[in-house]
C-alpha cells in the first residue's frame, strides 16, 4: 500500500512536470506569435511612414517645379515685353530714317506679280484661292 501511494505521488509529480513543460511551450508559442504580430505592425507602420515621406517629398518637388515654371514665365513675359518695346523702337527709328528726306515710290498692290522688295517678278507665284493657276505679269 505504501508503495502504491509513493507510485501515485511519483506519477503525480511527473504529470505536473509535463503539464508545466507543456504550459511553458504554449506560453513560448504565444509569445513568439505576439512578437511576430508586433513585428508585422511595426513594419507596416514603417512602410506607411516611408511612403508618406516619399509622397511629401514628391509634392514638395512638384510645388517647387510649379513655382520655378511660374517664375520663368513671369521673367520670360517681362523679357519678351522688354524685347518687344526695343523692337518697336528700333522699327520706328528705322522707318523714320528710311522715310526721311524722300518720298517712297508707290508699289503695286498685287503681291502675286512682283516681289515686295524688288521690281522683279516672282519666280513662283502664290497659288490663288479659287484653284486657277496665275502667271506673273511681265
Amino acid at each position: 500500500m505504501e508503495e502504491a501511494v509513493s507510485q501515485r505521488k511519483r506519477s503525480s509529480r511527473l504529470a505536473i512536470k509535463e503539464t508545466e513543460k507543456e504550459e511553458a511551450r504554449l506560453a513560448a508559442l504565444r509569445k513568439a506569435e505576439e512578437e511576430e504580430k508586433l513585428s508585422r505592425v511595426r513594419r507596416l507602420e514603417a512602410r506607411q511612414k516611408r511612403e508618406e515621406e516619399e509622397r511629401l517629398k514628391r509634392e514638395a518637388a512638384r510645388e517647387k517645379r510649379r513655382l520655378d515654371r511660374e517664375e520663368r514665365e513671369r521673367n520670360g513675359r517681362a523679357r519678351g515685353e522688354e524685347q518687344w518695346v526695343i523692337f518697336l523702337e528700333y522699327s520706328r527709328t528705322r522707318r523714320l530714317m528710311h522715310n526721311s528726306g524722300r518720298m517712297r515710290a508707290r508699289r503695286s498692290t498685287s503681291s502675286e506679280s512682283i516681289h515686295h522688295n524688288t521690281r522683279r517678278p516672282l519666280k513662283h507665284p502664290k497659288p490663288s484661292l479659287d484653284g486657277q493657276e496665275r502667271r506673273p505679269f511681265h
